[in-house]
């Protein structure tokens, strides 16, 4: 998969920017905007990643439906991004 199909991928599936760069713990958005605009290949973890986000939709962490980012939320309340080291294919 190459990077410009990653945005394919984010907005056939729903997702935002900002709940994508949350899902897969990537740190900034400029870092997913220059992936979504490259034609090289995206590193194999990631790709690995979308399929598993893309074939079990239960993994997600973020469903895109209210933004919530200006709120602030107590330590308890954090979500913790999904753990590309984690995956089990």
């Amino acid at each position: 998969m190459i990077g410009k199909e990653v945005r394919e991928w984010r907005e056939r599936n729903g997702y935002r920017q900002a709940d994508l760069l949350k899902e897969l713990g990537i740190g900034s958005r400029g870092t997913l905007s220059a992936l979504e605009n490259s034609e090289k290949e995206i590193p194999r973890q990631m790709e690995l990643a979308l399929i598993a986000l893309e074939e079990n939709p239960g993994l997600r962490i973020y469903h895109g439906r209210k933004d919530t980012s200006h709120r602030k939320t107590r330590k308890s309340e954090q979500v913790k991004p999904y753990c590309l080291r984690n995956l089990v294919i």
